[in-house]
């Protein structure tokens, strides 16, 4: 019985079920001619498929377009963002991505760019965070920053052409806003919209970015919480009290606070997980105490403000200088205020007055007072100089705590906010750290030519793109040189791929301290002394307090033993991909490279922990 004698819009309805697949409906038109013309005719048929497979992507809902040809054009740089990735394993071994990407991975991930961005980005989302593979994983999550970052700054771009229009306060740029009926609770607000921006740069590789939608729900749920207890309390018209309410809830329910800074903070903060202050969606979402940065909270606060009918703006303490403050802190507030009391919010609570201003203090609990207004600025602080002073800090705090390619990617950051802003000090220390670990060193080098429009530090920018062109030629030339194996000397105990335990004295207590850590690569001493040379294993710290995400060591063999359970521990580590396909509960599988590379360790690695 053929189909053809069903009717058309039957059959239709028939090919729609979520059970006939694209690829069903491709073998369905090869059947004969009237089948393809039926099929292909169907551009609703196909809209409905393309949503179903990929929902992801979204388009304007008038948008009229040959949905077919999507479906084509989808699947097809599917196909090639695929076989990017894939090439990558082999032409990266032994290090990845750390040092360069390879030039045809960048001019190939070009290409498809500008044919689809959102297909190309959908693509590489999917391989990064649902492939099961650790090494699919690290080559995607780097292309989709490869991929998100200019679209970011693009943002930043337009972001800084709005607010450097006539260099507005936070106020008076929502003002002229809602006169031009530009604003809703719906729509996110300048300030608001700086912040999302920060947030989503500190987020880039995670699946989605974050939105103002995301936000959405928490922001009517806490200014539900405001109008109820105002109401509760019969305070509706009266704007002091509202404020009070506001306050209450976010600092006693919500219990958000800005943290105290010193040195002993920053040393103890060694975590991705520590910039989470700097970030609206993960103060926003987070569950207990919040810790915020000031300029998050006073975002936060402005925009449950606004939702209540108050304008409140952002202004700075005039603080006198401290003869006992030492360099250490004048460092740290050249750069803004984290755990200072230097900004504060201002309500015109008597307008008829020109110095009628109530301050409300965030670093204490959001507590109203009517302070002598000579302590403090007149002009509020600038939407540029509140996002800005963030940025600062979040860069700053990164080159206190990271050791790695984390420093550049907030280096990059300052440089997207303020594309012609001149080169200060501390850009430059951040970068020679990066540059001292190796660290994406191509992308290092098309940050530092984009300084050549600053004349303060030519010299030095001239030098440093000299060296760093050096280094990258070093790197490249070494990823060219073929990866011999590697044969096992009878002193060699553990294998690569093995979950191990070190064993350091600390110096101090005279402890064993043990870390978990899995072995990537072994060598032996050819200076050892002895008649046996000394084994030696570079391994990947995979957690601990204070380790770096990104840490490599070298151990000797005595100094390691096997982990007695790796089942049970949580693995994250940013470069396992380099190395390993996945984790089969007892070891870190290698790679096709890394088998070759050290041919005999499979057979010596299932001895040790069992066939």
């Amino acid at each position: 019985m053929s189909l053809l004698i069903v009717p058309t819009e039957i059959l239709i309805k028939i090919l729609s079920c979520d059970s006939v697949a694209i690829s069903d409906l491709f073998h369905l038109m090869c059947s004969c001619r009237e089948m393809n013309q039926i099929i292909q005719d169907s551009n609703e048929l196909w809209r409905q498929k393309f949503t179903v497979r990929w929902p992801c992507i979204n388009f304007q809902v008038e948008d009229v377009a040959l949905w077919m040809e999507r479906v084509h054009l989808r699947i097809r740089l599917g196909n090639e963002v695929k076989g990017i990735i894939q090439s990558m394993s082999a032409s990266c071994y032994p290090n990845g991505v750390q040092a360069f990407t390879p030039q045809f991975v960048v001019d190939k991930l070009e290409a498809l760019v500008k044919q689809n961005i959102h297909f190309v980005e959908d693509e590489i989302k999917n391989l990064a965070f649902e492939s099961g593979s650790l090494t699919t994983h690290y080559y995607a999550v780097h292309l989709l920053k490869k991929v998100r970052t200019p679209v970011l700054q693009k943002k930043w771009l337009n972001f800084r052409s709005v607010t450097n229009q006539s260099e507005l306060s936070v106020t008076e740029v929502d003002l002229n806003a809602r006169n031009n009926n530009a604003q809703s609770e719906s729509k996110p607000t300048i300030w608001m919209k700086g912040a999302l921006l920060v947030t989503q740069w500190v987020n880039m590789e995670e699946k989605e970015m974050p939105s103002y939608r995301n936000l959405e729900n928490v922001f009517n749920q806490i200014t539900q919480r405001v109008k109820s207890l105002v109401i509760d309390n019969k305070h509706i018209s009266k704007n002091r009290e509202i404020l009070s309410t506001i306050s209450h809830v976010l600092f006693n329910e919500n219990e958000m606070f800005v943290p105290i800074l010193d040195e002993s903070f920053l040393q103890e903060s060694s975590h991705d997980d520590d910039v989470r202050p700097f970030c609206v969606d993960k103060v926003l979402l987070a569950s207990g105490p919040r810790k915020c940065h000031i300029t998050i909270l006073c975002t936060i606060y402005q925009e449950v403000a606004r939702r209540m009918g108050i304008d409140v703006e952002l202004v700075s303490r005039v603080i006198p200088p401290d003869p006992d403050r030492d360099s250490w802190d004048d460092e740290w507030d050249a750069f803004g205020d984290w755990g200072t009391a230097e900004l504060v919010l201002r309500w015109h609570e008597f307008p008829e007055d020109g110095e009628g201003f109530t301050y409300i203090d965030l670093h204490d609990k959001g507590s109203l007072n009517r302070t002598n207004p000579s302590s403090y600025n007149k002009s509020a602080v600038s939407v540029v100089t509140q996002v800005g002073g963030m940025i600062n800090n979040l860069a700053y705090y990164a080159a206190h705590n990271f050791l790695d390619y984390r420093m550049l990617k907030f280096n990059k950051l300052l440089r997207a906010f303020d594309p012609y802003g001149n080169l200060e000090f501390l850009q430059v220390y951040m970068l020679k750290l990066a540059l001292n670990g190796e660290c994406k060193l191509d992308e290092i080098l098309s940050l530092v030519e984009s300084y050549h429009c600053d004349s303060t530090y030519q010299d030095f920018i001239s030098e440093f793109e000299k060296r760093c062109r050096v280094l990258l030629d070093k790197a490249i030339a070494k990823s060219l040189l073929p990866v011999l194996p590697k044969h096992r000397s009878s002193t060699l105990k553990y294998a690569v791929g093995l979950v191990m335990n070190s064993k350091i004295v600390n110096v101090e207590t005279n402890e064993i301290e043990r870390k978990i850590c899995v072995i990537v690569s072994w060598d032996v001493d050819p200076l050892s002394t002895g008649n046996q040379p000394r084994p030696l294993y570079t391994v990947l710290l995979l957690r601990g307090k204070g380790y770096n995400a990104r840490s490599c060591e070298t151990y000797d063999q005595d100094e390691l033993e096997l982990h007695p359970d790796p089942s049970s521990v949580r693995f994250d580590h940013a470069e396992l991909g380099i190395h390993f396909e996945k984790f089969d509960g007892r070891r870190f599988v290698p790679i096709a490279e890394k088998k070759r590379h050290f041919p005999q360790d499979e057979e010596v690695a299932m001895s040790l922990i069992g066939n």
